[in-house]
């Protein structure tokens, strides 16, 4: 009895190996099938045969395993094929899935909507981050952007200033809320806010010609004039 107990054990055990095999054998299989079909796409593309790209990527996309990276990458390759449908229909599969989506990859997908012309749909995903948006300094600062580019002034800054306590040392943000706060008329509270980030840095060009727009905003032309020609000066 105990050797046909062990021997059914054995080929119980041995039909789950074979089973997991097959199961893993035709999810690489579709995986891979997907792959080769972004790339031919891409290659395609590259050629200038945007129909027939357009049709690979479709068949990229109709694959069940596609992985986050996988389909931001074939997203991107169909917008810029000009297939919005599938693109959008990649990335709005990928955050209705249960998927565990890294801050880099909800700021490339933020990236890719706002590229084609979505800037409300990349608002929405970098917003699923909640509170944890601020584990990226850098995603926190593109939603600040995008919330001020919104219309939403009051979330705009309420999060530049959250960056800005998170990481003091942040330009991107401090000069994201100087520019938004000089929009509003507050140049003093926006050259204040400036001003630390060129004694910081003072080639930063950027931060120079944040501080001569915030001049002009405040009718002082001569000097934002000086803050613009700073900003052109080659570095040594």
């Amino acid at each position: 009895m105990k050797f046909a107990s062990r021997s059914i054990q054995t080929y119980a055990f041995l039909g789950l190996l074979i089973v997991s095999a097959l199961l893993s054998s035709f999810a690489y299989r579709a995986v891979n099938a997907s792959y080769v079909a972004l790339r031919h796409g891409e290659s395609l593309w590259q050629q200038g045969r945007d129909e027939d790209a357009r049709r690979a990527f479709q068949t990229a996309a109709s694959a069940d395993f596609l992985r986050p990276g996988m389909a931001l990458k074939l997203a991107r390759a169909a917008f810029l094929a000009g297939d919005e449908a599938t693109g959008r229909a990649v990335l709005d599969a990928l955050f209705n899935s249960k998927s565990k989506l890294t801050p880099y990859m909800l700021h490339t997908a933020a990236g890719i909507y706002d590229q084609f012309g979505m800037p409300d749909r990349a608002m929405e995903v970098l917003s699923r981050a909640d509170e944890s948006i601020l584990l990226s300094e850098s995603s926190a600062t593109y939603l600040a952007e995008l919330k001020a580019r919104s219309g939403d002034m009051e979330g705009a800054e309420k999060l530049y200033r959250k960056v800005m306590v998170a990481y003091p040392r942040d330009k991107g943000a401090s000069l994201g809320l100087a520019q938004l706060l000089a929009w509003n008329g507050r140049t003093k509270e926006a050259e204040d806010i400036c001003l630390p980030v060129i004694a910081r840095e003072p080639g930063n060009k950027q931060a120079r010609i944040v501080l001569g727009r915030i001049l002009t905003a405040a009718g002082r032309f001569e000097e934002a004039i000086a803050e613009y020609r700073k900003a052109l000066e080659k570095t040594p």
